[in-house]
């Protein structure tokens, strides 16, 4: 058996309440989590395998808060990232325009080198709509 090699990934994902949580939620858990708990942050180390290489990725994942209250201590999750992920949410415009008023410009004061995704989702959203409205018709009437 050879043996694979280990590259680190630390992937921190920012933006307004859009759906981080959510999204890296449902990674780690491999199915759509419904949970709406709002973080400070939080991390998780996943491993994954590339079946196209003898490659190991170590994925560290940050989950960062966007309320104000925490512009202090977020920042503290930027050493040693590899890419950033900043999320928008495609029904929100001024979740975009957070985007170049408030991300950027944050995590480019920390290191202007690192590269960054753009990512806007919204299939999270209409699964959660759809799932909420599949369960609010199986309550009954009087409720």
């Amino acid at each position: 058996m050879t043996e694979l090699d280990l590259r680190s990934l630390k992937i921190v994902l920012v933006g307004e309440g859009v759906g981080k949580t959510s999204i890296l939620d449902t990674f780690i858990e491999r199915k759509l989590n419904l949970k709406e708990l709002p973080r400070v942050y939080d991390n998780h180390v996943e491993m994954l395998l590339d079946p196209h290489q003898p490659v190991r990725y170590l994925l560290d994942l940050w989950d960062t808060s966007a309320h104000p209250g925490f512009d202090r201590i977020r920042p503290l999750t930027y050493s040693n990232v590899t890419v950033f992920m900043m999320l928008f949410s495609i029904e929100d415009r001024e979740s975009l325009e957070s985007v170049s008023t408030r991300w950027f410009k944050e995590i480019h004061t920390f290191n202007e080198a690192i590269p960054f995704y753009l990512v806007g989702p919204r299939s999270i959203f209409e699964q959660i709509t759809r799932f909420r409205r599949k369960r609010a018709k199986k309550w009954p009437a009087f409720l």
